[in-house]
């Protein structure tokens, strides 16, 4: 149950308590930084207390052109992010939960240099927040 007195129906009381004591392991980059941060405030992560699960994620980010202008270079940028996830219980290393995700967003390509870093890290945070 939660603070304000719902109780989600599919909810399993064992998981959901369990989901803010998760030691969340990202490759240390951007990416991994913002999702990391993404994943503890999504899962509500009690930083005070021990963790009783570990995440360990393998990142694989890719920056890919689409579309082309007249003068042959990118209209748009795709920023794609495979992620390796596992969930492991720490107190007996049993793996609970293994999987993969892919994730991309689509960005606008900037002409002026300023605008195109702004633009490529409006991405990087937007598809760290889509796969956590």
């Amino acid at each position: 149950m939660r603070g304000d007195g719902f109780t989600p129906l599919y909810a399993d009381k064992g998981v959901v308590s369990g989901l803010s004591h998760v030691q969340v392991e990202a490759p240390q980059t951007r990416m991994g930084y913002l999702l990391r941060e993404s994943l503890q405030d999504d899962l509500a992560i009690k930083r005070g207390e021990p963790a009783e699960y570990r995440l360990v994620l393998d990142l694989n980010e890719m920056r890919l052109p689409r579309g082309l202008r007249p003068d042959a270079t990118a209209d748009r940028y795709e920023t794609r992010l495979k992620l390796n996830y596992t969930l492991t219980r720490i107190a007996t290393g049993e793996v609970v939960l293994k999987r993969s995700t892919t994730v991309s967003v689509i960005s606008d390509a900037a002409s002026q240099p300023y605008a195109g870093v702004a633009s490529q890290q409006d991405a990087e945070v937007r598809v760290a927040w889509e796969a956590s």
